[in-house]
């Protein structure tokens, strides 16, 4: 699931890619559908923020 990972000068990691298959985003879209009033994706993080 992952694609790719960059880290920073720093060696901490920048931005990293994800690619699903098609049953894969099915499942993660309908485990947290974007019409509910709730943070979007699957996986809600404190602050609002999603992964």
């Amino acid at each position: 699931m992952v694609k790719k990972i960059t880290v920073d000068p720093n060696k901490r990691i920048d931005r990293n890619e994800l690619a699903f298959d098609e049953e894969s985003q099915e499942h993660f879209l309908n485990a947290a559908p974007s019409g509910v009033k709730a943070p979007e994706g699957a996986f809600s993080l404190r602050g609002g923020k999603t992964l």
